[in-house]
């Protein structure tokens, strides 16, 4: 007796729960619309990846690492000073 009102009970309380509403993933596409590769981007893509390579220093290149970390900086450095004290009364009063 006991189970006919204990199931009636459950069978009114689920009528009486609000179901949400299933929804799937934003922008509503449908499942044959995936996403392809493109054969050639990911070619390219690969390619980029292959970023080691060996750095050989020699005696040939040394005279040009100089130039470019050593003598072409002093002399951006050095020719515009000497400029300054040339032609710059301020530069005077300041050093």
């Amino acid at each position: 007796m006991l189970r006919v009102p204990v199931a009636a009970a459950l069978r009114q309380s689920r009528r009486a729960l609000p179901q949400q509403q299933r929804r799937g993933m934003a922008g509503g596409y449908p499942a044959d619309m995936k996403v392809k590769k493109n054969i050639f981007y990911e070619e390219w893509n690969g390619q980029r990846e292959i970023t080691e390579r060996t750095f050989e220093l020699g005696f040939g290149d040394l005279p040009m690492l100089l130039m470019s970390v050593v003598i072409f900086p002093f002399l951006c450095y050095a020719l515009p000073r000497e400029e300054l004290k040339k032609k710059d009364r301020r530069y005077k009063e300041v050093f």
